[in-house]
């Protein structure tokens, strides 16, 4: 069992409950990681209130999230061949970071995060609230559990 947000029904932020549920299981292509931080996405409010880009018979519940920041721990199974990340995950080494450090230096890669982050995990329901306003300039940090 882990402690997640998460929703059973598509709508407004009131369908979001806080509490225990299973963890899921892994299948082909996935990778565990133990989370340590998450960023709300406008798609994870799109979601959320319309379904959108879930088929019909996805189960729930759902926890929101698609950026996520952690601690790698295994590989489940390999990725098909005929799918290309989009996102990628560093393990926290320095050889790593200098090479990120390169790239940020240069303007190449940056992060955006709002200035009103970073939110505790308790007050997610206001970090919706602010990514679905409109007024969200960069990613909406969420604060682990500690």
């Amino acid at each position: 069992m882990v402690n997640a947000w998460f929703y059973k029904e598509y709508g407004s932020v009131d369908v979001l409950q806080f509490g225990e549920i299973e963890a899921s299981s892994a299948g082909p292509g996935h990778v565990l990681i133990k989370v340590r931080a998450a960023a709300l996405n406008p798609a994870d409010y799109k979601i959320r209130q319309y379904g959108m880009g879930r088929s019909a018979d996805a189960p729930f519940p759902v926890v929101p999230g698609f950026d996520v920041a952690g601690v790698y721990i295994v590989d489940i199974a390999p990725l098909p061949p005929h799918l290309r990340a989009v996102q990628f995950i560093v393990k926290p080494r320095g050889s790593n970071l200098e090479r990120l450090g390169k790239y940020i230096e240069s303007g190449k890669l940056k992060a955006v995060i709002d200035p009103k982050n970073p939110y505790t995990f308790s007050d997610v329901l206001e970090a919706f609230k602010h990514l679905e306003s409109g007024r969200a300039r960069g990613k909406i940090v969420i604060s682990p559990i500690e």
